[in-house]
């Protein structure tokens, strides 16, 4: 493979693991807010529940959002040599540290079926971060081109 296309799978495999750990921590940080404090109102009629689901549900989103944007735009200015061996450790993160956590929360893999829940909620952030990581990667790939070829005609202009 080219380069280029390890580099573009690397960020975006940069931006499913941003996407999947915000939206986790969001999902968890803020339905537990709403569980104690109830969520602000513009949420509850946003999401059209109340409580820890309003709250919950914006958290996720919002985590996802800024998580698969976030590392893809710090992921688009590093230099690294090998974007294939990257792509594959943060796949590899993404999916393995979350489902360590669900076994932990939920108990052994070998008991029951209940770390299923885990394994299913980190593969739901996975497909849900692939979306805002390619639109942040596509805008940055078009302001970069966009940004040569005006600097370009600049320099012709003399």
């Amino acid at each position: 493979m080219k380069t280029t296309t390890l580099k573009t799978l690397a960020q975006i495999s940069a931006g499913i693991m941003g996407g999947t750990f915000f939206g986790i921590a969001g999902l968890i940080g803020l339905m537990n807010y709403g569980g104690n404090h109830g969520c602000w109102e513009f949420i509850n009629r946003m999401t059209g529940s109340v409580g820890y689901e309003s709250c919950g549900m914006f958290g996720d989103i919002a985590g996802i959002l800024f998580g698969s944007i976030f590392l893809t735009l710090l992921f688009y200015k590093m230099n690294i040599q090998r974007y294939g061996k990257a792509a594959l450790w943060f796949l590899l993160i993404t999916f393995v540290l979350p489902v360590l956590y669900g076994m932990t929360l939920f108990g052994s893999p070998f008991v029951g079926t209940e770390w299923l829940i885990g394994v299913s909620v980190t593969l739901g952030h996975m497909v849900a971060s692939i979306i805002p990581a390619v639109v942040a990667l596509g805008c940055t790939n078009f302001i970069s081109k966009l940004l040569k070829r005006v600097q370009g005609t600049k320099g012709t202009s003399k």
